[in-house]
């Protein structure tokens, strides 16, 4: 109800020419509040179960995996700028390899 009164006064930003997100907003609304329905009809001990499993898994993602992706991250951005120092010459692994190869011939 609530999202028909929004898209009734709230006007559409730009209407995708192409393509555009099948039945958004509707279905993760309807995904939403089934997810409140199943909280909510959960007994205690198994809504302490669910916390003590959700308070597991974010400690694991604050601990391990953000760390992960963000060293992921860097070392994707250095291999990136390695890359692009070697397209321009300036790269240090590029400067070594060629004293190495000096040094072997």
């Amino acid at each position: 109800m609530v999202l028909c009164s929004l898209q009734l006064i709230v006007k559409q930003a730009k209407k995708p020419r192409l393509w555009g997100v099948p039945l958004v907003p509707w279905l993760p609304s309807a995904v939403i509040a089934v997810n409140i329905f199943i909280l909510g009809s959960i007994d205690g001990a198994l809504y302490l179960r669910f916390d003590i499993w959700t308070l597991v898994l974010l400690v694991y993602y604050i601990f391990v995996a953000l760390h992960a992706s963000y060293d992921a991250a860097q070392e994707t951005k250095s291999i990136a700028n390695a890359e692009t120092n070697m397209e321009a010459g300036t790269s240090k692994t590029a400067e070594a390899g060629c004293k190495q190869f000096r040094d072997c011939m």
